[in-house]
Formats: C-alpha cells, sequence, structure tokens
C-alpha cells in the first residue's frame, strides 16, 4: 500500500487555518500532537495573523458611513485562538489584545451556559479545562494576575472559577486576588446569569477553604466587601433574585 506523502509547511499552515475557521477545539490537541514539533516558529506567525483578523476590532461602515465596530471571529474561534496560544507562545509574548482574549475565556469559564446561546458547534467548558491541562497555564494566569491586582480590575475572574482552576491544580492560591473576588462573590449584579441555588450557595460558602483560608482574606486586603449586600428567598437562585 502507497503511503502518503508527508505534508508539507504549507499544507501543515492551511490546515492550521481551517482548524481555527471550523472553531472545533476536539482538533486542537491532535493537530498539535501531529504538526507542532519543528514548525513552532510558522506557527506562532501564523497564529498572530489569524488573532488579528478575528479579534482585532474593525469599522462597519453602511452606505460610506461608519455605523459601529464588530469583530470577524466568534467566540469558538476566541477560545480556539486562545488555546492554541498557550500551547504556541511563551507568556512573556502575552498582552494587549491577547489579554482581552484571555479575559473573554475566562468570562467563558465563569458561566457557560450563558454563552450557549452564542456557540455554533458542541463544544463545552469541560473541554477548555481539558485542553489547557496540557500547557503551561499557571505561569500564565501569575502574569494574567498580576495585571488584575495592578489595574484592581477583576475582568472575567470570580471566586468559584477560581476555586475550580485551584482544585484542578490550574492556578496557585493567590490570597490578594483571592480576597477581591470572594468580596463580590455574593453580588447579584455579578452573576446576573447564574443558576446557583441557595441550597449550592450555601454548600458552597460553608466549605473549609472559604470559611478557614479566604474570608480571613477580607480583613487583610482593600475590597469592596463594604458595598456588598445579598437578599433571597429560601428557594430562590440568584438569577430569580436578580429578575424577581
Amino acid at each position: 500500500m502507497t503511503q502518503s506523502a508527508p505534508k508539507t509547511k504549507k499544507d501543515i499552515l492551511a490546515e492550521f487555518d481551517h482548524i481555527i475557521a471550523t472553531g472545533e477545539l476536539s482538533q486542537i490537541i491532535p493537530f498539535l500532537d501531529a504538526h507542532k514539533q519543528g514548525n513552532v516558529s510558522e506557527l506562532k506567525k501564523q497564529l498572530n495573523k489569524a488573532r488579528r483578523y478575528y479579534l482585532d476590532w474593525y469599522e462597519v461602515k453602511e452606505n460610506g458611513r461608519t455605523v459601529g465596530t464588530s469583530v470577524h471571529g466568534t467566540p469558538n474561534q476566541e477560545r480556539m485562538l486562545f488555546c492554541l496560544a498557550l500551547a504556541l507562545l511563551s507568556p512573556s509574548d502575552f498582552n494587549g489584545r491577547w489579554f482581552d482574549c484571555f479575559t473573554q475565556v475566562l468570562r467563558y469559564m465563569s458561566d457557560p451556559d450563558y454563552y450557549k446561546s452564542l456557540d455554533n458547534k458542541n463544544n463545552t467548558m469541560p473541554m477548555v479545562f481539558d485542553i489547557i491541562k496540557h500547557f503551561d497555564f499557571k505561569e500564565l494566569f501569575n502574569i494574567y494576575m498580576a495585571e488584575c491586582v495592578k489595574r484592581e480590575i477583576m475582568w472575567g475572574l470570580d471566586y468559584p472559577l477560581l476555586r475550580r482552576l485551584e482544585n484542578a491544580k490550574l492556578i496557585d492560591h493567590h490570597p490578594q486576588l483571592f480576597a477581591m473576588t470572594i468580596a463580590r462573590f455574593t453580588m447579584p449584579n455579578d452573576m446576573p446569569k447564574k443558576k446557583l441555588s441557595i441550597d449550592e450557595y450555601r454548600e458552597f460558602v460553608f466549605s473549609s477553604d472559604i470559611m478557614i483560608r479566604d474570608v480571613k482574606l477580607l480583613f487583610e486586603y482593600e475590597t469592596h466587601v463594604s458595598w456588598t449586600t445579598f437578599g433571597y428567598l429560601d428557594r430562590q437562585t440568584f438569577k430569580e433574585y436578580k429578575h424577581g
């Protein structure tokens, strides 16, 4: 049986462009396993080119007039680009628009149900977790975290997501960041789409980590906890409280 000729670099880059265009997260690891070795430099250049095309804002014009701005990429393509960036770029390469991409991926991971209506592929949040476990997410997150603290902006971060990432050993415990997010955890305006029942909420807040380790951080760092209030009826969800 005749073996097919090995793919040329041109073929590999064309396949790379194709999987980004499809937005199918399941194609990332097989592609990288097959083609990353020996092609990192070329793939990095192609990735940055794709990032500019899919994620940079452009003016939308009608009849010669600017009527708004938009991007070419879908939420799936944004997550695809971020996961590929984790595999191909060094942490020092992440700045500017890549940090915006990181923010959107974290927002998705915080509340994937909210984004279902925006997805056109059968991608799921666990797929993102499985993909980032292959790469050095922790080092990149440390850089991102430092930027969050410097700007005093949490962007896509919330306390439950930090706990999930920590439990999966994808991040370390960052006391100041955990304090800043736990101060916002009970604010209904921060979670308008979450379907977290009051029973689930009680179970979460009475875990040992939050009560023994993290709540006391509110006394060690400047946070917005003094502005935080939360009221609910016994069987309500956060969403029901928000729109009640």
